[in-house]
């Protein structure tokens, strides 16, 4: 079978886009944030969804994640959100999952 994933341009290009839109909504309410970037985890899964991408399309959701975090700890210097109260937060507010996939 032949394996099928996502452009390394389109990627590339993806990446940088989530990171500038989480460092210029950081100050934004956290449900809100997860909101608007479930949105974009939906659309780039229905966009690049297809059989035998799945690799690529979760590497994808843990760039989005860690981008989200890295912004989400520069709200504030008082207290730090290191990645176990992340994964917490991530059981509260699930971002998008890759569907058909």
């Amino acid at each position: 079978m032949v394996q099928r994933k996502t452009a390394k341009s389109r990627f590339s290009r993806a990446i940088p886009q989530i990171e500038q839109w989480c460092r210029v909504n950081r100050h934004r309410p956290v449900a809100e944030q997860q909101q608007a970037l479930s949105r974009e985890l939906k659309g780039h899964n229905a966009y690049c969804g297809i059989t035998g991408n799945s690799r690529a399309l979760s590497r994808f959701r843990f760039e989005v994640q860690r981008r989200w975090q890295k912004w989400l700890n520069r709200r504030s210097h008082a207290t730090r959100l290191d990645w176990p109260t992340f994964n917490r937060l991530l059981k509260r507010y699930p971002p998008a999952r890759a569907c058909g996939a």
